[in-house]
């Protein structure tokens, strides 16, 4: 059942042309869980398909301009909501807040949207489920894109994660919530304006009923935190990333990382930029 905080944001009978599309399926334990679609735009019959997962305490919204942009290049562009965050039902057990639970809710979002194949494009814990599926499911994966994650997962990394998920999960109005987020990214992102952080806090928060709140489900970090304060952890099972790279990249090409001053949280790509180069 969802979680009291959420707001009820149910999505329309028919998005309007151009619109972003909200779209929704059942896991096999019966939550109801979320997703935004842009259609590509002057496309044919069967354009090729994106599908954008986020990082662990945050939803669909990130991608909305990389979306826009890709649309209009003649992507079909899908981003998802994994449980207890965006639009998707909280979960009451913390528990299933696990790489391995949220894998298959999207081999599920998958097979339900009608996606067999897709370039993923992902966002810190969206680059491990991407991975992920280029392992259990190659055939799905025409291509890959990885922010903001490596083959390694740092402890430092982790433990600064913890310490500030599931903390402080109101504000009062959007100029305080910016103004949170400044305080605790800035030295980050050091060239965003204040119109920038207003627009990367309303992509972290929703308005509810009590006011502003973060867009995921505070219990997403218990997993996280438990994990940090053991002497000895890991993440998951199945993420042992340093052997990742040498089966997942059999087919992929060198590049070189763009360094994070040069990107802009929430532009639309460059104009020479092409969208993702597809393989295969």
């Amino acid at each position: 059942m969802p979680n009291s905080m959420q707001p009820d944001r149910s999505p329309t009978a028919a998005a309007k042309e151009g619109a972003p599309l909200p779209r929704e399926w059942l896991a096999s334990d019966g939550l109801r869980l979320a997703a935004t679609t842009w259609r590509a735009k002057n496309a044919g019959s069967s354009p090729p398909q994106v599908l954008c997962l986020a990082g662990l305490s945050r939803n669909s919204r990130d991608f909305t301009p990389l979306a826009e942009a890709l649309a209009a290049r003649g992507f079909d562009v899908t981003a998802m909501d994994y449980r207890g965050r965006g639009r998707s039902d909280h979960d009451t057990d913390w528990r299933n807040y696990a790489i391995e639970r949220e894998a298959e809710d999207i081999d599920c979002g998958l097979d339900a949207l009608g996606i067999p194949r897709a370039i993923v494009i992902g966002t810190s814990r969206g680059g491990l489920h991407a991975m992920l599926l280029a392992l259990r499911s190659s055939d799905r994966v025409a291509g890959m894109v990885l922010n903001d994650i490596g083959p390694t997962i740092e402890r430092d990394g982790l433990h600064r994660l913890a310490g500030t998920i599931g903390h402080t999960m109101e504000a009062p109005d959007w100029p305080s919530a910016a103004a949170r987020l400044r305080d605790a990214l800035g030295e980050q992102f050091p060239g965003l304006d204040d119109a920038g952080w207003e627009r990367f806090a309303r992509q972290l928060y929703v308005e509810t009923p009590d006011g502003l709140h973060l867009d995921y489900d505070e219990n997403c970090a218990t997993r996280l935190k438990i994990s940090t304060g053991r002497r000895s952890f890991r993440i998951s099972g199945p993420c042992s990333m340093r052997s990742a790279p040498r089966r997942c990249w059999r087919c992929g090409r060198p590049f070189r990382p763009v360094e994070r001053r040069n990107l802009r949280r929430d532009d639309a790509p460059t104009p020479g930029c092409t969208g993702p180069h597809r393989r295969g």
